[in-house]
């Protein structure tokens, strides 16, 4: 019953207007190949658009230096100058606590994914490797 849930969320995922039937990957039709291709091409567009968004966040904390965003930068910022505001202390503090609780929910969220996910492309690439099978007995009998 878990893996008929996994395969059920997994298409509901987006793909923002193209097929999401695996079955169109063993179709002679070029057009009905490429538009599931294209679906997953969109799936993937739409997680890496998430990404390239984080990519340019740090490359503006990056230009806009230590002195205004702190270790955000990319810099350590542990001198005694810089730290003997108790301001500047509590609000690193709250930074490093932040990113300790954003890298253990990528660790969980990712280890979610890779628990949910095997199964179901385990099963996917049987049941094309089958659909390739039968096609190649439909061309070898016709």
């Amino acid at each position: 019953m878990m893996e008929n849930m996994d395969f059920a969320f997994m298409h509901s995922a987006p793909r923002f207007g193209y097929s999401d039937n695996i079955a169109q990957l063993a179709s002679p039709e070029r057009h009905s190949r490429w538009d599931y291709i294209n679906g997953l091409i969109s799936f993937a567009a739409f997680f890496m658009s998430f990404f390239f968004l984080w990519a340019l966040s740090e490359i503006i904390f990056k230009k806009l230096g230590v002195e205004r965003v702190g270790c955000l930068a990319g810099q350590a910022t542990d001198s005694s100058t810089y730290m003997a505001n108790s301001r500047i202390k509590w609000r690193h503090r709250i930074i490093r606590i932040g990113f300790l609780l954003a890298c253990l929910l990528v660790f969980v969220g990712g280890a979610i994914l890779l628990r949910n996910g095997l199964p179901t492309i385990n099963e996917a690439i049987r049941e094309t490797m089958g659909l390739s099978e039968v096609r190649n007995m439909i061309f070898v009998y016709a």
